[in-house]
């Protein structure tokens, strides 16, 4: 889960209480200190500080990649579904 600082920040940490409580598996990925959360329930993953602004590129940009090159190593088509079935057949008429 990730919870930058910012305005989203409280909703993030709630979920991830919420998660654990159904017996979910979290990690938080966030900045920790002072005025980040200090709750024993919810284990973390310290990342520095950025902008509010580019926190999701910075965020979702490690994982993007790192889901490539596994996607790569497994020889799985990218982009392809695998789970889930075909929801419309064009964009024009839904």
């Amino acid at each position: 889960m990730f919870a930058p600082r910012g305005k989203t920040r409280d909703l993030n940490l709630g979920l991830a209480e919420d998660l654990i409580k159904f017996g979910a598996k979290v990690r938080v990925i966030g900045p920790v200190g002072p005025l980040g959360h200090t709750e024993p329930a919810l284990p973390s993953i310290d990342v520095p500080e950025v902008s509010e602004k580019l926190s999701p590129l910075l965020d979702i940009i490690p994982v993007q990649l790192a889901a490539l090159r596994l996607a790569h190593r497994k020889n799985l088509v990218i982009g392809k579904f695998r789970y889930a079935p075909q929801v419309t057949r064009n964009e024009k008429n839904f």
